[in-house]
């Protein structure tokens, strides 16, 4: 008799713990963080402050801060990333390569924000034929470059290309090695205190350097409340990058290595699309910027065919 109610005391034991394992098998897995990449810059900071002030929802966003441009764009194409922050011109390039990109919103557009910054003595445009220029050829930095050279009717054949990211530019300079940099803040804005000239930047140019959060297609299906919390805790952080600056710029000053008192200037050559400005842009403007910048990159060889405005932007349902 003992015996027997031994075994039913463990076949009901049993029982318990196999309906506790089909208890959470039933249970849908956690989903991952959307994995979202930038480099350092200003115009990306909503996305930072918005975890910073507690905007996401618990474990539902994985903010990638990588060394360069070509950092992220590399970890996008190797499906490292979730979500990129890319300039316009990258997307497009991106674009012969992952044949399904999206773009969800723009979060900039450059008002003088990236920059051409010389040693000493060089105050023109003209004065760089012949110098060595450290640029990040797979970014903005060359579109920047060669609109700023065709200003005094030189290319590329007329100057020093020095391949270099974002990341090596203040030591290139400091060490005399390049003659200029084509870079942005907030590293230009330490060039430009440690004396260094700014010959030319993105207000100049008549194609604008437009930033925008880019995801492949399939994302929108397999994870669209995932997109939507993250676009919510951004609009709400840059809502308070914007109305609330005493609150945000100690804590993006912090995370660009800049004083607080720098980022008025700083965000001065911003423009910081608010939803419904963004809304506007993508749904007016954007398609006409892309199809210029686009045809912007054929004429430079950098590539072959841009997608239709209308693939790259589809629906923009979240």
């Amino acid at each position: 008799m003992r015996l027997f109610k031994r075994l039913l005391s463990a076949l009901r034991n049993g029982l318990l713990l196999s309906g506790s394992f089909l208890l959470f098998a039933c249970q849908p897995a956690a989903e991952p963080p959307l994995r979202v990449g930038t480099n350092v810059w200003p115009g990306y900071e909503a996305l930072y402050l918005a975890r910073e002030l507690g905007f996401y929802p618990d474990n539902t966003v994985a903010l990638k801060e990588l060394s360069s441009n070509t950092e992220v764009l590399r970890a996008f194409r190797q499906a490292q990333l979730d979500i990129a922050a890319l300039t316009l011109d990258e997307t497009l390039r991106m674009s012969e390569q992952v044949d399904d990109l999206h773009i969800l919103i723009v979060t900039n557009i450059s008002e003088g924000a990236d920059k051409i910054i010389s040693q000493p003595g060089i105050d023109q445009i003209m004065e760089l034929k012949g110098k060595r220029i450290a640029v990040e050829e797979n970014s903005v930095g060359i579109y920047l470059l060669y609109q700023a050279l065709q200003t005094v009717q030189l290319n590329f054949d007329d100057v020093v290309l020095l391949p270099s990211t974002v990341n090596q530019h203040l030591q290139l300079m400091q060490s005399q090695r390049a003659h200029a940099v084509v870079t942005f803040d907030p590293t230009a804005y330490q060039l430009e205190q440690l004396g260094f000239n700014t010959l030319f930047d993105s207000k100049q140019i008549d194609n604008k350097i437009v930033d925008v959060l880019v995801c492949r297609k399939s994302l929108l299906t397999e994870r669209p409340q995932a997109i939507r919390e993250l676009l919510a805790a951004y609009w709400q952080a840059q809502e308070v990058l914007v109305n609330s600056p005493q609150q945000a710029y100690p804590l993006i000053a912090k995370r660009l290595g800049v004083k607080a008192s720098a980022l008025p200037g700083i965000y001065q050559n911003l423009i910081l699309p608010g939803q419904s400005l963004n809304a506007r842009l993508i749904s007016e403007d954007l398609p006409a910027i892309i199809d210029e910048t686009g045809q912007f990159l054929i004429k430079q060889g950098l590539i072959t065919n841009p997608p239709a405005a209308q693939a790259l932007l589809g629906e923009q349902a979240l």
